[in-house]
């Protein structure tokens, strides 16, 4: 046992050349997933590359300057294809990497194609990928999956027949050094460019324009208030308005008469919206673990989720409702509209505590750590 024990300590100090494979390192929580991961690896000495088909390198361009590679692995014709298989070989030919890390389907199949026998990790980010027969052979062939949250290994075994002992559930951490509390002088510059009113009570959305992200809920349990109710709300929404939806939702809230307290952000910092809201809303239709909650706890502000993935998992420290319950996301507007003070201060703090031990992004990049060396 002792032998043991040395053993795997001597391995978690070896210092690895680590892959990471992603599409999506622009924006969204996969890219922050990736950035965040990539950023703590960095810190604890590793060594890490990434490939994308991101030519400008997304999030992670300037930290790992020098160390990001661009494949077409999104284009599945055969000519891409084969330029992706090529430009794989040559990549673990020259760099010798210890283990790489797939954060997409198609990356793990384009691996398993090259022949290459450096042992491949696979992170399943989204629980609406296809589940045929040819869709469940992409996934397949990782030395061992990593699933987000409870939901998300339910649907890996399930959806695609992933064998359970080849599954490790490591929830998504975020760095908390970066989500401080506000300082009212940038509060007040905040609330002006937002033209948040003196006294208003202030909830926020804080992610993309997609119908997932069920934003008209919001809407329709704002209009579901008593005019008097609502008169002193105001919903922050984040995101890019370039998408197609923005237009649509603009439309739904104008014919529900609520648009005059929609303040839409474009992108925004995370600790500027959080920081003007004694609310965080995320009512998705849709989550494999939602890592806005965690931004959320670590900021003080109250959180009201969907029950979907990642739920399980913070039950005891946020409030849950079903998506499409109108009256359940109501009623938590009234309450914040009844409130001259912080919502739920107890359970705010409790939460915060928490994502201090279990959703801070070191502790995750430890655990990530763990699986790595499993199959090294």
């Amino acid at each position: 046992m002792r032998a043991g024990r040395t053993d795997m300590r001597a391995s978690s100090e070896k210092k690895l050349n680590i892959l990471l494979a992603s599409t999506k390192v622009r924006a969204g929580g996969e890219a922050v997933h990736v950035y965040t991961l990539a950023r703590e690896l960095t810190l604890m000495g590793h060594c890490v590359f990434l490939l994308t088909s991101a030519e400008d390198g997304g999030m992670c361009a300037e930290m790992l300057r020098g160390r990001v590679f661009f494949a077409p692995i999104s284009d599945h014709s055969p000519a891409a294809q084969m330029r992706c298989i090529s430009i794989i070989k040559k990549l673990v030919k020259e760099y010798k990497f210890d283990v790489i890390h797939c954060h997409g389907r198609d990356s793990v199949f384009y691996f398993k194609c090259a022949g290459v026998r450096v042992p491949c990790v696979f992170t399943c980010h989204s629980l609406s990928l296809k589940t045929d027969v040819f869709h469940r052979v992409l996934a397949g062939g990782a030395a061992m999956n990593i699933a987000v949250s409870g939901a998300s290994k339910k649907f890996m075994m399930e959806g695609l027949r992933i064998p359970e002992t080849k599954i490790r559930v490591v929830q998504n951490g975020v760095d908390p050094s970066a989500l401080l509390p506000l300082t009212d002088a940038e509060k007040a510059v905040l609330h002006q460019r937002f033209f948040i009113a003196p006294g208003s009570r202030v909830a926020c959305m804080h992610g993309r324009f997609d119908p997932r992200k069920n934003h008209v809920v919001i809407g329709r349990a704002l209009a579901a208030l008593s005019p008097e109710k609502r008169a002193g709300l105001v919903i922050l929404c984040s995101g890019s308005r370039e998408v197609p939806f923005y237009n649509t939702l603009i439309g739904e809230l104008r014919e529900l008469g609520v648009l005059s307290h929609f303040r839409f952000t474009g992108w925004t910092y995370t600790r500027d919206i959080l920081g003007m809201s004694d609310l965080l809303l995320a009512p998705s239709t849709e989550e494999s673990f939602l890592m806005t909650a965690l931004e959320g706890f670590f900021m003080r502000v109250p959180v009201a989720r969907s029950k979907t993935g990642g739920y399980e998992e913070m039950k005891d420290i946020c409030l849950g409702y079903d998506a499409m319950d109108v009256k359940a996301w109501s009623g938590i507007l009234d309450e914040l509209a009844e409130s001259d003070g912080a919502l739920y201060p107890d359970m705010t703090e409790r939460a915060y505590d928490c994502a201090m031990s279990r959703f801070t992004s070191r502790h995750m990049t430890e655990k990530i750590l763990e699986v790595y060396l499993s199959v090294i």
